[in-house]
């Protein structure tokens, strides 16, 4: 931006004989890259985003599918980035990652959320809860140690 004293567009001169402004067009800001790699930025930001997805579905025990699509966005974005100027491998790159986030996230959500899932629902339903003691019945002709102290231990609130 650079200030000058002409007059404006067709001849006529600002009031009081004002200097204006003329906007010259400046070129697109440089953006360096960050220094780092995109690669192990969507590869921190991936498990980290699995994480996330982990401790949604344990918390509202549903599978929330449209997370992927969040995912996808979020790795797209940290690799454009941390990246100084457009790449197309980015895109084969974030899509390849996206895929082994959401693989991992799945893993992770059998692994270790499905099963506490599974013990909360069958304690909450009565006739699955009498199915269980009674099938432990026949096979211990009693309770189990196990089964007591499962039964004993509060159910999570959903």
């Amino acid at each position: 931006m650079r200030f000058t004293n002409r007059p404006l567009p067709g001849g006529a001169w600002g009031p009081g004989h004002v200097y204006f402004c003329d906007v010259q067009p400046s070129a697109k800001p440089r953006v360096e890259p960050s220094g780092g790699s995109p690669l192990l930025a969507g590869i921190i930001a991936g498990i980290l985003l699995a994480v996330v997805w982990l401790l949604l579905v344990w918390v509202t025990h549903a599978e929330i599918s449209v997370a992927a699509w969040g995912v996808g966005a979020l790795l797209g974005v940290t690799l454009a980035k941390s990246t100084g100027k457009p790449d197309p491998s980015l895109g084969l790159v974030a899509a390849t990652l996206t895929l082994g986030t959401v693989l991992l996230a799945k893993v992770l959500i059998v692994v270790v959320a499905l099963p506490q899932m599974a013990r909360d629902e069958i304690r909450r339903n009565p006739e699955t809860t009498t199915m269980m003691f009674a099938v432990d019945m026949l096979r211990h002709r009693s309770f189990s140690p196990e089964l007591q102290v499962a039964h004993r231990q509060p159910a999570r609130a959903a």
